[in-house]
Formats: C-alpha cells, structure tokens, sequence
C-alpha cells in the first residue's frame, strides 16, 4: 500500500480508501468476536423477576420500490406480530421476546423464576429461562 504513495494524489486517495476498508474490517471482526463471547462460559443467575409490562406490536405488510432493470418493481414484505415481556431483574430490566402462548399465560406484575447471564463487555442481562410453577415456559 506505501507504494500507492508514489503516485501522486490518485495514490494518495486509494492509499486512503484503503487503509478506511481495512480499518473497518478489522473494527466488525472485533466487534463480532465480542459478541460471540459476551455471554460465552459466563455463570447462570437464577432470581424472582416481576412482569413489568407487556408489549404486543402486530404484524404489517409494507412495500418497497426495487429498481429492476428499467422499471420499479414493489416489493412486499410481511413483518410477523411481535410478543415481548418487560422484566426486572435483580441486575436491571431487559426485554426478551416470547412465543404468543408465553405472552398470553404471563400477566403483568407477575412473578417467576428467571435463569440469566450478565454479559461479560456489555453487562446487559440475557435471560435464557422463564420459570412458572416449576415449569420452564420460555
């Protein structure tokens, strides 16, 4: 790349944009490994949680223009319904999303059993179980 130098101002600008590509490329790598070991060998907590609320966005269709060839072509895409619990545990709330029947059993204010983690970089809480009455429902 140092001889892209020697070519004056067209050297110098790919000199740049590519020292910019791997730069960058480097910065996802790292950010992808510190997610993929966030949570990795991190011990499981188990705690009484409370339902701080419930969330329910229904499901949408919305279009898109994709220029094909020549012509816009709408395309069309279908956002499923989304069921998602509000929980607040002993380490802060987190969201975690559910199966419709999860939703519609779970009431507001309830509590229960949660198995988690605390991320090891980001320090958010993951919650991987949800227990009622002994059984594990999420």
């Amino acid at each position: 790349m140092i001889e892209m130098m020697g070519y004056g101002i067209i050297g110098f600008i790919l000199f740049i944009c590519a020292w910019f590509v791997g730069a960058s490329v480097v910065y996802f790598i790292i950010q992808e490994l510190k997610n993929g070991f966030d949570y990795t060998f991190r011990p499981i907590h188990k705690f009484d949680a409370e339902i701080t609320g419930k969330f329910y966005v229904p499901g949408y269709t919305g279009t898109a223009p994709i220029l094909n060839a020549y012509t816009v072509v709408p395309m069309i895409k279908y956002t499923p319904p989304s069921f998602t619990l509000s929980i607040e545990t002993d380490k802060g709330s987190t969201l975690v999303e559910v199966s419709p029947t999860v939703y519609d059993v779970i009431q507001n204010g309830e509590w229960l059993k949660v198995e988690y983690k605390i991320g090891r970089f980001s320090e958010k809480v993951k919650i991987f179980s949800i227990i009622k009455n002994g059984i594990v429902i999420h």
